[in-house]
């Protein structure tokens, strides 16, 4: 009787730590609607003078989600991740040939 409450009270402790473990680690990721909610708002109330940005798409892409905007009929890809903690006004894909300073900043 004895081993069997030791047993049950580690298998209790052993559950209970994998439970706590997998719930605390894992940060709060917010659905691909929040996260277009959250750009928009940001955009609308801190990036721009008035409110004019409309919500083109939302996808997921390198581990991020990826919220296409038009703003007065230009077109911008934004990037926030899953937390919602950081936005990114723009991506610079590191794969692609190399782009000189002048062309990134300029846009030549």
């Amino acid at each position: 009787m004895k081993k069997f409450i030791i047993l049950l009270i580690i298998l209790i402790i052993v559950v209970g730590s994998v439970f706590f473990f997998k719930t605390v680690r894992k940060p709060k990721e917010i659905t691909e609607k929040e996260a277009s909610e959250k750009v928009l708002k940001y955009l609308n109330e801190k990036f721009l003078l008035e409110p004019i940005a409309s919500l083109t798409k939302v996808s997921q892409e390198s581990g991020l989600y990826r919220v296409d905007v038009d703003v007065k009929g230009n077109k911008m890809n934004t990037y926030i991740t899953k937390d919602g903690k950081i936005f990114f006004p723009e991506g610079i894909e590191t794969e692609k040939e190399e782009v000189s300073i002048s062309q990134w900043c300029l846009g030549d």
